[in-house]
């Protein structure tokens, strides 16, 4: 590994450590996600039933419903870890994670 990249990681490190105690607010995240996926997969239908044949804006309709469920997932992924570094927490020592930062930048 690189030492730009453990200095990203050490970075991100101290990141996830000061924001572990913050608590993210699910209902709007679980409303707003099921919200999109009810219109993406009405819009998908709709043009689907309707479009006729075949043509770009099904695949690009397609792309982009992929594109969001990406984007769902990643953010799912987040909230997931968010709520298991409590756990992990006990086993980092902030003190070495700031020593070895410090080396990295000189």
């Amino acid at each position: 590994m690189s030492p730009k990249q453990e200095e990203c990681i050490l970075d991100g490190l101290l990141k996830a450590m000061d924001t572990a105690g913050k608590k993210r607010s699910g209902w709007r995240f679980w409303l707003i996600s099921a919200v999109l996926w009810l219109a993406t997969a009405s819009l998908f239908f709709v043009v689907f039933r309707y479009g006729g044949s075949l043509q770009w804006p099904h695949y690009l309709l397609a792309a982009g419903s992929f594109a969001l469920g990406l984007g769902f997932a990643y953010d799912f992924y987040k909230s997931i870890s968010h709520q298991q570094w409590p756990v992990m927490a006990r086993y980092v020592d902030r003190e070495q994670v700031e020593r070895r930062l410090a080396e990295l930048r000189t």
